[in-house]
């Protein structure tokens, strides 16, 4: 026996910096003095400068003002950066469905069970049963005999199912047999959704260090998402996800051992999974998985062919029960021969179960007839070492496993098996480059800083002092948005930077409304104290009342919204409530301070208009005719663009960006025509920030399937696709102990022309290499050592596939080699640097696939990088060292460069699958219903008639009516108005959530005016079209400048926001200008003529038209 299973040389923990000390300032008996200070030094300034600003009495609201002011910039301070979402900053975003076929139900085992033991103690040998499904069987009588038939239909009906329901589902005779389908129906388990989502947290984010999401999305349904994550990764947690991760500890049937043949015999004879006699099950078949199981192991295996042509292998059946439910741990390591295998540790009971399980199926000296354990994971037969004595306490599972599967299966076992099975591929994915992350968040932030800087700029302008001071509200508002984010961990999104700035053009309403009051007050000859004082108070009503109904569709679009909708709803939610304090608060005790110390003795405004007297009711006739035109030929549109007016949010399909090289670029009708094969196809521009047109297209197809999308666009494009690439400096020798090549200027190598070599089997080349230790993610090549597991090199008990591995902490994981002087002595080091960032695991896996290409793939080698937090952080620069001569590894970063240079750079794909996006369409139309029907009873409610209610419901209809219109003409008018960045616009998510802001933007204008309706009409019982014209006039200043503040905010963020906001900044524009003339030649008329004869009593009032 090779000694050297006793004796385990093992590489210590990769070269990686360890996390770094947390600095002072975030040290938590900081957080608390500062928490204190933040309160009391605000609360004592306030007292303390109070007297000499004649404000004592407004002590307590000084405080409160200071306090909020010094607290957010203390939390912007210690938490800045704040959180970004997916689409700034790259990552996946995964949707899964829990597979309802698979979930087991109270009774159907055992209902088959007995369907099964009648059919063998009829005659097994005449029939045959197979589990169709879940709840489906078929059973199969191959006899002449009549009564053999009728009798064995008749003992089916006497059984007592208990808790199932077995019904015969169909019947087909003939002369030689009788085929029977029975649907067997248990009693449905209700499914944990809180432990599900707790048992794939685990799985994605074991350790907790990364900024994993997971949360129910739907009926049966849960969102992951996972940031900074490659498609290598992508694909690992895929495979982590779907897996039920149940693993079992079986005998394998062996047509040897005479303890076998009975469930031999009778799995034969059946058709069925589950193999058992007299309700007792005896034996399973399972898919034997050929790319883990070699043929050595496969040799002596009873199998047979299923229906799909997989190979399925007998189990069976104990009452031991092995699983992985017993399981402390498992490790990635390597076996005696060098390949990547799982350790694992048992329980006490686990141990003591396990012990028996392999003790009584020793090899038999007698006849050297020995016995092989199953190893099976979700039905499927990963390896079947030969077991050689007892063991307890720990294992190993070994098989031709890469690095990649141990890892998955590490994962998998650590977490435990998931409470319900879930399908194996997500029905939407949305996935997302850091390239284009950074670019969003380069025109995001710009457009909103320009955005604020131009409103900002305004109001300072136009109100003079006011406009400073609302200015300052603002400020704090963004500010206090701003911290409470940071505070409640919640991520920016793209979506919520727009958000944001929006907040800021309707935080503007709240103080235009404030400081018109306050000019009426100043022009009926008030004071300057009773003119802010009466300007607050009278504007107050107004404001909550159109906060809180701008608040009702922040609400609802939260509550349907998906991640990135999600983030605008919070900063819409936050800023408008904050509004409230700031606008109304924190301006109010300013503008006390400023009057009481004589800061300002009069408010110097600007004045768009003086007193108007424009007839608005005499044109409201044709501007309905108008508005009714122009929404029909808008449906007009719709209908003739059908569903290609519709995004992939909506129909199902995929939707891929990608980027051509500088040098070529491609027209638009060029890729058209490259992409006329996939189904449902639409191309659309995507401008650079640098403004070229031709090097970034969005492809839009109904195809389910990006792999394949991406596939076509690789053939379709050949050379012109950019790509990724990587640059390393030069290659020098280092001593054994030395660490890797710190990063520093490295160079991008020239990248030859594709070489004419054949394929390499990485597989095939990896088996014949096995004389060399292989990497393991943790080794290191710095320190060697021996560790004896006790004195067994005299038992030749020890098993040969199944080794009893020491106790060690899981933070030393393992290398196995059968010679130490097998390692190599010659390392060779460079450094390598990426345009964009890359972590540790995915520049691991480009290092592995390198080096199985050129048939070394079990060299060792090591990365690490200057500063490293943990291996889920990405940079630029990494440090490469491998157990190899310079010019072995030179061929390896080589071999890395082309293959990066041929692998193009897809800055988003996202697939959604028919059942998300049909729940889209019925999520949007209820968001849409249910937001109107609040927003009305609130108005009606408000204004104590349902006459305004109803006119106001009518303005918001033909708002969004009027918006969908333009959406639909777009792909008309593009061609002409290119200049204007028209282009073809669909309805996407994103437009769900801008016509949901455009339904709160517009009633706050109506209910404005209705508002001023209501004061103007006084005690009087009728509503003329004097009134209604006197209305719009008084409030014709406000609303132009509310509407022009947000108009110019959304201007900003349709040209300068990129393409990630365009369609929603579009939407948006169309909606503010449409929401703006529908308060006055919509809503007005309608009230008008709603009340142009006696109302009904349930009405409480009664009017008249001015003509009357």
């Amino acid at each position: 026996m090779n000694m050297f299973q006793t004796i385990v040389p093992f590489f210590c923990q990769v070269v990686e910096a360890s996390s770094q000390a947390t600095a002072w300032w975030k040290e938590s008996w900081f957080l608390w003095v500062l928490t204190v200070l933040v309160v009391f030094v605000p609360a004592l300034m306030a007292r303390l400068i109070a007297p000499a600003l004649r404000a004592v009495d407004m002590s307590g609201r000084m405080a409160i003002v200071l306090i909020s002011l010094v607290a957010g910039c203390a939390i912007v301070a210690q938490g800045w950066p704040p959180r970004l979402g997916i689409d700034l900053k790259g990552g996946v975003i995964l949707v899964y469905e829990i597979d309802s076929s698979k979930q087991s139900s109270e009774g159907v085992d055992d209902a088959i069970g007995k369907i099964e033991a009648l059919l063998v103690g009829q005659d097994g040998r005449f029939g045959t049963l197979k589990r169709e499904s879940n709840e489906r069987v078929t059973v199969e009588l191959k006899t002449t005999d009549k009564a053999l038939r009728d009798s064995f239909l008749a003992g089916v009906q006497k059984i007592d199912f208990g808790d199932a329901t077995v019904r015969l589902a169909k019947r087909n005779d003939s002369e030689q047999s009788l085929s029977l389908g029975f649907d067997v129906i248990g009693q449905s388990i209700s499914i944990d959704m809180d432990k599900l989502v707790a048992a794939v947290s685990r799985r994605v984010n074991p350790g907790g260090q990364k900024e994993v999401t997971v949360r129910r999305y739907g009926i049966g349904q849960l969102e992951v998402i996972v940031p900074e994550v490659d498609q290598a990764e992508v694909n690992l947690i895929k495979r982590i996800v779907s897996s039920a991760g149940v693993l079992e500890f079986r005998i394998v049937a062996n047509g040897d051992d005479p303890r076998h043949k009975p469930v031999i015999e009778l799995a034969m004879a059946s058709g069925g999974t589950t193999i058992g006699e007299a309700g007792r099950p005896m034996g399973r078949w399972v898919r034997l998985d050929t790319a883990k199981i070699s043929a050595d192991e496969e040799s002596g295996l009873v199998t047979r062919i299923a229906s799909d042509k997989t190979v399925e292998v007998l189990v069976v059946l104990d009452r031991f029960n092995v699983t992985g439910g017993f399981l402390t741990r498992s490790l990635s390591s390597y076996d005696a021969n060098l390949q990547p295998c799982v350790n694992f540790a048992f329980n006490s009971a686990g141990a003591a179960l396990f012990g028996t399980l392999t003790g009584q199926n020793l090899p038999d000296p007698s006849n050297r007839l020995t016995s092989r354990l199953g190893i099976v994971l979700d039905d499927v037969l990963l390896s079947a070492p030969t077991i050689r004595s007892a063991i307890s306490g720990e294992g190993q599972i070994t098989g031709s496993f890469k690095q990649a599967d141990v890892d998955f299966l590490v994962g998998v076992l650590n977490a435990g098996s998931l409470p319900a099975a879930l399908y194996s591929e997500p029905i939407s994915e949305q996935r997302i480059s850091p390239q284009l992350g950074a670019d969003t968040i380069r025109s995001g932030a710009r457009a909103m800083v320009l955005a604020m800087i131009v409103v900002l700029f305004f109001m300072l302008a136009y109100y003079r002092f006011s406009g400073a001071v609302a200015d300052l509200a603002v400020i704090l508002n963004v500010l206090l948005v701003v911290a409470l984010m940071i505070t409640v961990k919640a991520a920016f999104t793209l979506a919520g930077l727009a958000g944001l700035v929006l907040s800021v053009g309707m935080a503007v309403d709240a103080n235009v409304l404030i400081y018109e009051r306050m000019r009426e007050e100043v022009d009926r000859g008030a004071s300057l104290r009773m003119s802010i004082r009466n300007g607050f108070q009278r504007a107050f009503s107004t404001i909550v009342d159109s906060n809180l109904t701008t608040l009702i569709t922040g609400v609802v679009l939260f509550a349907i919204g998906t991640d990135q909708l999600k983030g605008f709803a919070v900063t819409l939610i936050l800023g408008l409530s904050l509004n409230l304090f700031t606008a109304v608060f924190c301006a109010r005790v300013v503008f006390d301070l400023a009057e009481r110390n004589r800061w300002i003795t009069q408010l110097s405004m600007a004045r768009m208009f003086g007193q108007t007297t424009f007839q608005f009711v005499s044109y409201m006739r044709p501007a309905v005719v108008g508005s009714t035109a122009f929404i029909l030929l808008g449906l007009l549109a719709s209908v003739y663009r059908g569903q290609g007016l519709f995004d992939i949010d909506f129909t199902g399909g995929t939707s891929v960006q990608i980027a051509f090289k500088p040098d070529q670029g491609l027209d638009v009708l060029d890729v058209r025509n490259a992409v006329a094969e996939l189904p449902d196809v639409s191309v659309s521009t995507v401008t650079t920030n640098d403004g070229q047109s031709n090097l970034r297209y969005k492809i839009d197809t109904s195809l389910r399937n990006d792999d394949q999308v991406e596939t076509l666009l690789k053939e379709k494009f050949p050379g012109r696709l950019a790509t990724y690439s990587m640059g390393f400096g030069e290659i020098t020798p280092v001593l054994p102990n030395a660490p890797p090549a710190i990063p520093g200027d490295a160079v991008l190598p020239e990248v030859p022309e594709k070489e004419k070599e054949p394929p390499v089997d990485s597989s095939s080349e990896a088996d014949k290499v096995q004389d060399a230790p292989s990497p393991k993610e943790g080794a290191s090549l710095q320190t060697f050592g021996t560790l004896f597991l006790g004195m067994l090199a005299e038992d030749e008990s020890i098993p040969e596939n199944l080794v009893v591995t020491p106790e060690k902490q899981e933070s030393s994981p393992t290398i196995v080699t059968d010679d130490v002087e097998k390692v190599s002595q010659v390392t060779s080091s460079a450094a390598l640097d990426f345009p964009e960032q890359i972590n540790w695991g995915t520049l691991r896996s480009n290092v592995q696939d390198a080096l199985r290409a050129e048939g070394i793939a079990d060299i060792p080698f090591e990365l690490a990088t200057e500063g490293m937090i943990s291996k889920t952080h990405a940079y630029r620069s990494w440090g490469l060292s491998i157990q190899a001569d310079m010019e072995v590894t030179r061929r390896v970063l080589e071999r890395m460069a082309r293959t990066l240079a041929e692998t193009p750079v897809y800055l988003s794909a996202n697939t959604i699958g028919g059942k998300v996006a049909g729940n889209t369409k019925v999520t949007a139309v209820y968001a849409l219903l249910a937001s109107m029907l609040m927003i009305v009873l609130y108005v009606w409610l408000r204004f104590q008639n349902l006459a305004f209610g109803l006119a106001a419901v009518v303005a918001l209809v033909h708002d969004v009516l009027v918006t969908v219109a333009c959406l639909a003409l777009s792909k008309f008018v593009a061609p002409f108005l290119g200049w204007a960045l028209v282009d073809d616009f669909k309805i996407s998510l994103d437009v769900v959530a801008a016509l949901l802001t455009i339904v709160g933007f517009s009633i706050n204008d109506t209910i404005v005016i209705f508002d001023r309706l209501r004061e103007i009409r006084g005690k009087s019982s009728l509503v003329t079209g004097e009134m209604i014209d006197r209305a719009v006039n008084q409030t014709l200043s406000r609303t132009i400048l509310t509407s022009g503040t947000a108009l110019l905010a959304t201007i900003i963020l349709y040209v300068f926001g990129g393409t990630g906001i365009h369609t929603f900044a579009f939407t948006m524009l169309i909606g503010i200008v449409t929401g703006t003339y529908s308060t006055v030649y919509i809503a007005s008329p309608i009230v008008l003529w709603l009340q142009a004869k006696p109302a009904s009593p349930g009405l409480q009032l009664r009017a008249r038209s001015a003509s009357t």
